[in-house]
């Protein structure tokens, strides 16, 4: 479940992240890069490599999730909540 749940979101956000690298924006609205579009992954992986901390943040942010949702489902499973 919990693996069917984390493709989803990869193959939704595969899908987004191409059209919101396109997107022209101003300083004035939701945009923060310094390119002007509402993202910027080239940025993001610059950014990573000149701190290694934030990929620290990174996996342990990942960590973070995957034990909150096997969590989840662990407690759904032996609650019965259905």
């Amino acid at each position: 479940m919990v693996g069917l749940e984390g493709f989803w979101g990869c193959f939704i956000y595969a899908i987004l992240l191409p059209i919101f690298q396109n997107i022209k924006c101003n300083k004035d609205n939701i945009c923060d890069t310094q390119n002007g579009k509402i993202e910027d992954t080239l940025s993001a992986f610059e950014d990573m490599k000149n701190n290694s901390s934030l990929i620290l943040y990174s996996i342990g942010i990942i960590i973070s999730i995957s034990a909150f949702n096997a969590c989840g489902v662990s407690i759904t499973k032996y609650a019965a909540a259905s």
